[in-house]
């Protein structure tokens, strides 16, 4: 409790000195009950106060609490209003929240064709995540007929506002070959994109191919980028190097115990496969059976 006390102090000093994290700050500590007792009116005030000072960002967090409801009323009609008045004063995830509830139809009626309109405007809001969405919708064909063409163009759109995921989507699908003809020299240049943005998963795919293409030290070269960047994948598949190309079982366990701390679940099976395979004892991975 005394380390919300001096947050929500230092929160109150922001705000006195018109820093945006000070209202928002406070807001949050009345809305979660953070050193001070839980007041969803007093949350609103301070995301209002917020505003004032020029944060449109407390748009945002007004939208946010109207649509859990957890301090307040729920209220996904208050709920919408707020973001798309943080969408208009540039905050392109209003927007973006607009079209998942169209999306998902939560709140309102399911419309695809609403929430496709509403990613785009995120998408124009330099928000790539809102083409990024759409792109899902198409590549998933649940709610809107299947076309991986429509997709790749929305990943890509959202790579070139700013997404690196989406960049890495359009590797991933010549990776695989989705839509398109596998090309593992197209996937790698569009996850390069990914990687120039500073995408982890990027660079993991990147060592990935290199390795199915021979290339032992560009792999690892990659993959320690990734790693650097938190990708628990990348460890993972260090020790999948190991275990596959040197038959080196301990070294493997240890690279894959090193993604198993960071909750690699693919790492905890591999654990687990080599454990049933004899090739590690029981005891050493005990921790993951």
């Amino acid at each position: 409790m005394e380390e919300y006390d001096k947050s929500r102090e230092a929160f109150e000093k922001a705000a006195e000195l018109r820093c945006e994290w000070g209202y928002l700050g406070l807001g949050d500590a009345y809305r979660y009950g953070y050193g001070v007792e839980q007041d969803g009116e007093k949350a609103l005030e301070c995301y209002e106060k917020a505003i004032v000072q020029g944060f449109y960002e407390g748009y945002l967090y007004l939208g946010w609490t109207y649509y859990d409801g957890e301090v307040v009323g729920q209220d996904y009609a208050k709920a919408m209003e707020y973001f798309e008045k943080a969408g208009d004063a540039g905050e392109g995830r209003g927007y973006l929240n607009i079209g998942w509830m169209y999306e998902k139809g939560n709140g309102v009626d399911q419309n695809v064709d609403e929430a496709i309109t509403w990613y785009e405007k995120a998408g124009k809001a330099v928000d790539g995540i809102g083409y990024r969405n759409i792109g899902w919708m198409y590549y998933n064909g649940e709610i809107v007929g299947q076309d991986y063409e429509k997709a790749m163009e929305y990943f890509e759109k959202a790579g070139d506002t700013g997404d690196a995921v989406g960049y890495r989507l359009v590797g991933w699908m010549y990776d695989y070959g989705i839509g398109v003809a596998q090309d593992k020299d197209m996937a790698i240049s569009w996850y390069a994109k990914g990687t120039d943005m500073g995408d982890d998963a990027s660079y993991n795919n990147m060592g990935f191919i290199y390795y199915e293409k021979g290339d032992r030290e560009k792999a690892v070269e990659y993959f320690e980028k990734a790693m650097s960047l938190g990708n628990s994948s990348a460890f993972s598949n260090m020790g999948f190097l190991y275990e596959v190309l040197d038959a080196d079982y301990e070294k493997a366990f240890e690279w894959y115990e090193k993604a198993a701390e960071r909750g690699n679940e693919t790492a905890i099976e591999n654990i687990r496969k080599l454990v049933n395979s004899g090739k590690i004892s029981a005891k050493k991975a005990a921790k993951w059976l």
